[in-house]
């Protein structure tokens, strides 16, 4: 039987092949498009979503909520700024939210956004959160080591 590991996320199974823990699947990245009916079929939604620190991770966890508070909650949020704040707006609002697994997942949700716009949206987000990543100094706050 398997359960739960604060290092992997799962503790070994046992069986004549395998004794030492597993680790998570690897990242993967997809697109789903879903279509639904709407009175403004102009406008459209996009989620983006990440997997996170394990929840047993406490101070991580919440250095996650804090850099999503960061990166979209205010007008002089950096996704605000580079998707709203801009003459032809990309999109109208932006929220995540989390999800408490025994991994978590970060989700990044785009309101008001042009079906046509959804690549551009994505490289927009994309781009943002490195160059953010790049000028802030948070794995060191955190005493760990950068993880880009």
């Amino acid at each position: 039987s398997s359960g739960i590991n604060a290092e992997y996320g799962v503790t070994p199974r046992t069986s004549s092949r395998t004794t030492h823990p597993r680790r998570l699947p690897p990242l993967l990245s997809w697109t789903t498009e879903v279509s639904f009916p709407a009175k403004d079929e102009d406008n459209g939604r996009l989620s983006m979503t990440w997997k996170g620190p394990l929840l047993a991770d406490t101070k991580m966890c919440q250095a996650h909520d804090i850099f999503w508070d960061y990166m979209s909650d205010t007008s002089a949020s950096p996704l605000v700024k580079a998707l709203i704040d801009i003459p032809e707006a990309y999109c109208s609002s932006i929220a995540y939210y989390n999800e408490e697994y025994p991994t978590t997942i970060f989700n990044v949700q785009f309101k008001g956004v042009k079906p046509n716009k959804h690549s551009e949206v994505k490289e927009i987000v994309m781009k943002t959160l490195q160059d953010t990543l790049k000028s802030i100094s948070i794995w060191s706050a955190l005493g760990t080591k950068s993880r880009t």
